[in-house]
């Protein structure tokens, strides 16, 4: 066995992303396609229990507008939840959905640097905030923006796809 091939076929099951305002790059790792796959449909099983096509495209809009909130306050919140609720979405279906995006979260981050990639240090997120320790590396799930969860949440969801087409390449050249 070829032990460079291996290293590269090993390497493609990592990402990075850029989190914080850029001031930290995460290093996770990819979903396993059994794991995408888990993780899809249960997001897909907890969608269709509360949308229709209509639905979906005002959840679209709400997302947008959740987006570009700068800072949470009770009457935004208020407000969101307001609309969310008119789609008919139940307060425990919301809730699952996001447990489990947070749970998929906790599972791949893995290290993150803060001086733009020369270094990693372990890190890790949980799902509690009280669980939180910054002197130790471990952060809290809840201080991600919205656009660092969806792009974490996306590359390690989809990021088996792009691994699978780097690794055919290494194994052919």
């Amino acid at each position: 066995m070829n032990p460079e091939i291996l290293k590269r076929i090993a390497s493609s099951s990592r990402f990075e992303v850029k989190a914080f305002e850029g001031a930290v790059i995460l290093q996770g790792r990819i979903l396993s396609p059994s794991e995408a796959e888990s993780a899809g449909l249960l997001t897909y099983l907890l969608a269709s229990q509360i949308t229709t096509k209509e639905d979906l495209q005002r959840m679209q809009a709400i997302q947008k507008r959740a987006e570009t909130i700068e800072e949470a306050t009770e009457e935004n919140i208020d407000d969101i939840l307001s609309e969310a609720k008119k789609l008919g979405f139940s307060p425990d279906a919301l809730s699952a959905f996001h447990e489990q995006q947070n749970r998929v979260i906790c599972q791949v981050v893995r290290a993150g640097s803060t001086d733009n990639g020369e270094t990693f240090t372990k890190l890790r997120f949980v799902s509690a905030e009280e669980q939180q320790n910054p002197d130790q590396s471990v952060l809290w799930v809840g201080l991600l923006s919205n656009k660092d969860r969806n792009s974490i949440l996306e590359t390690a969801m989809s990021g088996h796809k792009e691994a699978s087409k780097r690794i055919a390449g290494f194994c052919q050249g």
